[in-house]
């Protein structure tokens, strides 16, 4: 059956069934908890040290995406970086639309700083969907909420409202299954709101306060626009901003890290960025 007649529920089986593919971290111990009311799960590869936290917001459209399909990505990222990761399952749209996917990144994210030691430090990483609602996390942050030292943003989904970018050449009949569907994703998670509000769009808000980021994205991924546009107006603002494309029309290429080269070193890429700032230099 083709995706576009797929169910949402069939859509989200099919998407946690891509990803979960991949393996995990060798090693890797997995612990679900909840983070106030917000369900979480604590990601330890055995190289990580206990004062260095990963907070991480899974990719999906705001309408897929879950605890158990990023374990393999997060567990390869926490290696990389040397920490734990707590990855937030937060509420997925339609059932919950905004602002439910902020409000619980927001409380988990509260409860990790409140739950950490004095001696903690904290970087933030997400991908697609999961770093434009990492990006409105910050922007939420800059009114007063201690911001994470670092943000790595993979293939950010940062426009709800234009999402009808014309597909690279000789992609027009490969759309893939993120793609096909951003459209509805938006209008199921916004439900209503308007798509250009900073906290949906993060492209539209004031970027000034953020922290210094790391962006990735591939240069004919469909999302490759949104990646360069937060690159360039961060910068703009005055935000430590490094931007990085690598070849090709894969999304998020870094959860194949196991099964390529390529993946495997640009996922080790962001993790030293992460690294650096966890330690402190």
């Amino acid at each position: 059956m083709p995706v576009r007649n797929l169910s949402l529920a069939g859509k989200r089986v099919l998407f946690s069934m891509m990803l979960q593919t991949m393996p995990a971290m060798r090693g890797t111990r997995v612990t679900r908890g909840w983070a106030g009311d917000v369900p979480v799960a604590w990601i330890t590869p055995p190289s990580a040290k206990p004062d260095h936290l990963l907070y991480f917001l899974h990719g999906g459209g705001y309408t897929m995406g879950s605890i158990r399909s990023h374990i393999p990505l997060v567990s390869r990222l926490a290696a990389a970086c040397g920490s734990r990761a707590l990855l937030v399952d937060y509420r997925l749209a339609p059932e919950h639309p905004f602002p439910a996917a902020l409000e619980d990144s927001l409380t988990a994210y509260h409860w990790l700083r409140a739950s950490a030691n004095l001696h903690s430090r904290i970087v933030l990483a997400a991908d697609s969907a999961g770093a434009g609602l990492a990006t409105s996390l910050m922007l939420s942050l800059a009114n007063g909420g201690e911001m994470p030292l670092a943000c790595f943003l993979l293939s950010p989904w940062v426009d709800l409202a234009e999402t009808g970018e014309t597909p690279a050449t000789g992609r027009e009949n490969k759309r893939s299954f993120a793609e096909s569907n951003m459209r509805q994703m938006a209008e199921l998670y916004a439900n209503g709101e308007d798509l250009r509000n900073p906290l949906l769009s993060p492209i539209y808000g004031d970027l000034a306060n953020l922290p210094p980021l790391l962006i990735h994205g591939g240069r004919e991924e469909f999302l490759r626009r949104d990646a360069i546009r937060l690159a360039a107006r961060a910068a703009e603002q005055g935000v430590d901003v490094t931007f990085e494309q690598y070849d090709g029309s894969a999304h998020c290429i870094h959860s194949f890290a196991p099964v390529s080269s390529k993946a495997d070193k640009w996922l080790n890429k962001a993790g030293e960025f992460l690294e650096q700032h966890l330690e402190g230099f």
